[in-house]
């Protein structure tokens, strides 16, 4: 370190205390000169950041009239298809308008498209336009309808995608974020499902019929746009909140009035009407209407989000001409503070340069008097400590040096003459030494000093319950020293230990944990102040730790002198059933083997019920729909009981999917009581389908290849549950060391005179050092709580003990491979 700094304090010592503090004041001005650059750096970035997002509100202002003008189109064509042909010239006219909205996008595309990345998306776009507008009446009215959704989708991930290159996803203020979040994609969300709703009843108002997969994509989309109408009102609420004088601007734009009125006219002229009276010309139009009402509010939301974009950008420019002038000023006032600081010094060293001549010369009662608060009166002060110290400082190590002397002695140390001289050397009122009784749950006092201004305290402080505690050791454990220089200080969440010190009277304490040599805190010693508040000095917890480590290797001593005659005892009794011994052990050996294959398979059933869970989303979700559609539904009036056995129909299907994966997961518990021939592949293929979904759910790719059929004899659910815990320890593995495009390889082919099956992952592998371990019974490397330390070891009795074959593994590129080998005179080729 010194050499590090030594040119520094070459440079000081060479000039004179003027120079000192201009070349510090010269310091310190350049990084606060850099500081302030980069601040308004940061300032103008915020600008450039708001600028930015102006251009993404004008752009996407153009293409959603791409967005609009094709809904309408889709519209139309439905209508086409469904028999009214007097749409075809408005379908042409249309495409003519998209024409024309194309050329203004790519008008402002050409100013921003490389600010924005958007050359790749825009092309693709108008690629697939062209491609549907050649095509859009020659082609099926399912995939018009299907092509120009997929279009409008992709229209709105545009969107998005200009407000993220632009920066209005990342807007920071509540206000703008969601006037952005609403113009980015649940206005283009409303439009598109009720451009949906459109579409579907013109072609069934051309067509006056209505089937029952039109009626439930129509009652779904229903329940999207009540869904939707209720988030744009909730962003437009928090808008109103943040800046209440846009209500004013926005309130009667935000009335869905014409939605929910249409939805009410879509309901009773075409889901429940008898017979369709509406012309498709009709409710093209009154959906229209509807739908350009919210691509008015979007054209009403734009500006005003620009006009906020505005003002923060006023506001930035503001703050920047504020921040020059405080950091002017204050610049003129460090500089006087400078002037004031070389006065102050020169002054105090010349005292200091007084004194320490004094102490040269032998005084080392000398004391220095310095005024000021700063570093050098701690410098005279510490100075004035240094000579109380030495004095000390010898006494000190002469008691030490006597205290440890008496361990060496034959007949032992005198415990509670060693606390007496600590005691008075530290100038304590009271030294104690407390040990834990056998079973860890009580202490005692066991060694007691006190002077003759205490109380002794010895006699009421035995067979204490140590869980009281816990804050006390908590504190021995995690730092090494319990330190309370008052004890009124302790906090109120511990208020029943701060009321039990001041019982005995104590205002002050100080205490090390005496460790056994295996790290075991079996009790500890410390100093009591029942007199003052004290600040504990590091030479006291020096001199404490140091008596507790000699004291630990006195009470070792003891203990092993003390073990040696139980051991002797023991070992006889040993002698004498040591056969009936062995017979117990090897019971309890099997009935632990036992209990750990129960273990086992409750660790495996856990792992089948998260993957039931992951199995069961997708159909409990499509459940969730379904009885959604059966309350609009009731709620509208329209559950017919044709309809209602349409819903139970549907549910049934999903009902007996969930019933069959239900009996899947209940075959893989079963046991299998006596050996069985079966297809290993079979079996692979098997298990992982009752994982795959899990697996997927996080990510991570499962790939399983094999050269031919292969079938074994043995326990085919036991062979499943090994599997399972490979498997699962690779997944666990990729999780914990975040692993991106996390993959498992298994694969199973006969070579020589074995059937080989290998398992591979790219997590990150095994340790070294404890790779001979991970089969051994309750060892894991997982994180307390998240491995039970049993699936290996039962998986290696599985194919040792019961298939009779083996399992090994390996840390290859990147992860780890367990492999399984099968005699080949278990299997069929």
């Amino acid at each position: 370190m010194m050499k590090l700094i030594k040119p520094a304090v070459l440079l000081m010592d060479s000039l004179k205390y003027p120079q000192k503090i201009a070349l510090m004041a010269s310091i310190v001005l350049i990084p606060l000169t850099f500081f302030l650059f980069l601040l308004i750096s940061e300032i103008n970035i915020r600008i450039d950041f708001a600028e930015q997002e102006r251009i993404g509100v004008s752009y996407n202002q153009q293409v959603i009239k791409i967005l609009q003008n094709i809904q309408q189109h889709r519209g139309m064509v439905n209508a086409f298809y469904g028999g009214d042909l007097s749409f075809k010239d408005k379908i042409l006219s249309k495409q003519e308008d998209i024409k024309q909205n194309i050329r203004e996008v790519e008008d402002i595309d050409k100013v921003h498209a490389s600010l924005l990345n958007t050359s790749q998306q825009w092309n693709s776009l108008k690629k697939d336009w062209q491609n549907l507008q050649k095509e859009a009446l020659q082609i099926s009215m399912r995939e018009s309808f299907q092509r120009h959704s997929d279009l409008n989708n992709k229209i709105r991930t545009f969107i998005i995608h200009v407000a993220d290159t632009s920066n209005l996803t990342l807007d920071p203020d509540i206000d703008s974020y969601y006037l952005v979040d609403t113009l980015s994609t649940k206005l283009p969300t409303l439009t598109e499902y009720v451009g949906q709703v459109r579409a579907l009843g013109v072609t069934v108002a051309a067509r006056k019929k209505l089937s029952i997969q039109e009626n439930s994509y129509i009652s779904i989309l229903f329940g999207l746009i009540k869904v939707t109408i209720k988030q744009i009102e909730n962003n437009i609420q928090k808008v109103y909140i943040e800046t209440p004088a846009l209500k004013n601007e926005l309130d009667d734009e935000t009335n869905y009035l014409l939605v929910k009125q249409l939805l009410e006219i879509t309901n009773n002229e075409i889901i429940i009407a008898d017979y369709i009276n509406i012309s498709a010309e009709k409710y093209f139009q009154l959906c229209t209407e509807t739908i350009n009402k919210q691509f008015d509010l979007y054209h009403k939301i734009s500006p005003l989000l620009d006009g906020v974009l505005v003002d923060r950008i006023t506001r930035l420019n503001q703050k920047k001409f504020f921040i020059v002038a405080i950091a002017t000023i204050s610049f003129a006032i460090l500089f006087y503070l400078f002037l004031g600081s070389y006065f102050s010094i020169t002054e105090a060293i010349n005292k200091l340069l007084s004194a320490s001549k004094k102490v040269a010369k032998g005084n080392l009662k000398i004391r220095t008097n310095i005024t000021t608060n700063d570093e050098l009166s701690q410098i005279a002060k510490s100075f004035n400590e240094m000579v109380i110290a030495l004095d000390r400082y010898i006494s000190v190590e002469k008691e030490l040096s006597l205290i440890s002397s008496q361990f060496v002695e034959k007949k032992g140390a005198d415990l509670n003459h060693i606390l007496e001289i600590l005691g008075k050397l530290i100038k304590v009122n009271r030294a104690y030494i407390f040990l834990f009784e056998e079973n860890g749950k009580l202490m005692s006092n066991t060694h007691e000093w006190y002077n003759s201004e205490t109380e002794p305290q010895k006699d009421n402080l035995q067979r204490l319950e140590i869980p009281k505690y816990y804050y006390f050791f908590n504190k021995l454990l995690n730092d090494g020293v319990y330190v309370a220089n008052n004890v009124a200080k302790i906090p109120d969440s511990e208020a029943e230990f701060r009321e039990h010190l001041r019982e005995q009277a104590i205002r002050s304490l100080i205490c090390v944990p005496i460790l056994s040599k295996t790290a075991n805190i079996i009790g500890f010693i410390g100093f009591d102040d029942t007199v003052n508040k004290r600040n504990w000095a590091d030479n006291d917890i020096r001199i404490l730790k140091m008596v507790s480590e000699l004291l630990s290797n006195d009470f070792a001593r003891r203990k092993a002198e003390t073990l040696v005659i139980q051991r002797q005892k023991e070992i006889e009794k040993i002698n004498i059933s040591l056969e009936e011994k062995i017979e117990k052990e090897v019971k309890k050996s099997r009935e632990k083997d036992l209990i750990m294959m129960h273990q086992a398979r409750l660790a495996g059933m856990g792992e089948m019920i998260g993957n039931i869970a992951h199995q069961w989303r997708q159909p409990i979700n499509a459940l969730q729909i379904l009885l959604f559609n059966i309350k609009i539904t009731f709620e509208e009036g329209e559950l017919e009981l044709e309809t209602l056995d349409d819903f139970v129909d549907i549910g049934s299907n999903i009902i007996q999917k969930m019933s069959t994966t239900i009996d899947d997961f209940r075959n893989f518990f079963s046991p299998n009581k006596e050996k069985t021939k079966f297809s290993i592949t079979g079996k692979i293929n098997e298990t992982l389908s009752l994982i795959d979904t899990n697996i997927k759910y996080h990510n991570i790719v499962l790939r399983f290849s094999y050269t031919k059929e292969i079938v074994v004899d043995g326990f085919a659910n036991e062979f499943s549950q090994v599997l399972i815990n490979i498997i699962n320890n690779a997944k666990d593995a990729i999780l914990e060391n975040k692993v991106k495009n996390g993959e498992i390889v298994i694969q199973a082919f006969v070579e020589e005179s074995y059937v080989h099956i290998s398992i591979k992952d790219n997590g990150g592998g095994i340790p070294k050092g404890v790779i001979d371990r991970i089969y051994e019974p309750y060892f894991t490397t997982k994180e307390q709580g998240k491995g039970t330390g049993i699936g290996l070891y039962m998986s290696k009795i599985i194919i040792d003990e019961h298939i009779k074959g083996n399992i090994y593994v390996e840390n290859v590129e990147r992860g780890a491979k367990f492999t399984i080998l099968l005699p080949i005179s278990l299997s069929e080729k």
